[in-house]
């Protein structure tokens, strides 16, 4: 696939796409108010439902061991708990950028 770099940043300023900026973007806000990893997430999970010992730090295997032996409603109730609440916007989101500055800083720090 060969896409110019102007082809994206054209596309960013559309709306088209997307821009993954990576699994640590919740480290720069401040006060993360939903779990930022996995691990924190399976703490989470685990806290609220008992699950085997060996699983507790693995999200997949306790999420599965939740649903199949306790209940689905369960895992489904402890994931809408533990992100209902709504992050506080990183740096990232100052609203006084204006919109033609995103492809750049994209660009300049992928």
């Amino acid at each position: 696939m060969n896409v110019s770099v102007q082809t994206i940043a054209e596309r960013l300023c559309a709306g088209g796409v997307i821009p993954y900026l990576g699994p640590a973007l919740l480290a720069l806000c401040p006060d993360t108010a939903v779990p930022a990893t996995p691990l924190a997430l399976a703490e989470i999970i685990t806290a609220k439902v008992s699950v085997l010992h060996k699983i507790r730090t693995r999200l997949t295997q306790a999420a599965q061991f939740i649903e199949n032996f306790k209940h689905r409603k369960s895992l489904v109730s402890v994931m809408n708990e533990a992100f209902a609440m709504t992050p506080t916007p990183s740096a990232l989101r100052n609203p006084h950028w204006p919109r033609e500055a995103w492809p750049l800083f994209i660009v300049l720090y992928p």
